[in-house]
């Protein structure tokens, strides 16, 4: 048996006194008790500080409120900053929002005043709910519309061209088969529920 006080192991061998664990830790460690164990720092908040930068750039959007604290750590495709947490990835401006003033309400969204991603100074940052979201991407043209939707077909170029042959008292669905879309995407375009911001 180990000659360790509470160890019930066998010797490593037959004129040993101790057993595999403790021989290995006396070799590794010139002791055969535990390290004491270290404070973990590693709390979200604390690694929250280690990638925040303060004096980030003053955005034109807001300059009143100061400027950005760049997030310096991993990022989402879009440019959002995400730190690790629990086998979860929040965000890092919400993060900021938690740390600052605590949870973020149910169903709630937390926001940027600076319109830039990375930003997580709570100065910048408000709650809102999924549909001021939307209408804050919209207001701020961050949303994909016109040409700069993936999947679009038509150019501003090809819209006027569009809006100009309807008013002269072209079909839509000729139209559309001239512009290869559907009479739908003509009407939309004639009557303006689409492509709003090409005069």
């Amino acid at each position: 048996m180990c000659s360790i006080h509470g160890c019930l192991k066998l010797a490593a061998w037959r004129s040993a006194t101790l057993c595999r664990m403790h021989k290995s830790r006396l070799s590794r460690l010139g002791t055969t008790k535990l390290p004491a164990k270290k404070l973990h720092l590693s709390t979200l908040e604390h690694r929250f500080w280690k990638k925040v930068i303060k004096n980030g750039p003053l955005p034109a959007s807001c300059p009143e409120r100061g400027n950005c604290w760049t997030w310096t750590g991993a990022t989402l495709p879009w440019g959002y900053g995400k730190i690790g947490e629990q086998g979860k990835t929040p965000s890092a401006h919400r993060t900021s929002w938690e740390i600052h003033f605590g949870p973020v309400p149910d169903g709630m969204f937390v926001l940027h005043y600076c319109d830039n991603p990375p930003c997580t100074n709570p100065a910048h940052l408000f709650l809102g709910s999924n549909g001021d979201n939307r209408h804050d991407s919209v207001a701020k043209h961050r949303h994909a519309y016109g040409s700069r939707f993936p999947q679009s077909k038509l150019t501003p170029e090809l819209v006027r061209t569009i809006r100009r042959l309807y008013s002269a008292s072209a079909l839509q669905r000729d139209l559309a088969l001239l512009m290869g879309v559907t009479q739908t995407t003509i009407s939309s375009v004639v009557t303006r529920r689409s492509w709003k911001h090409v005069l």
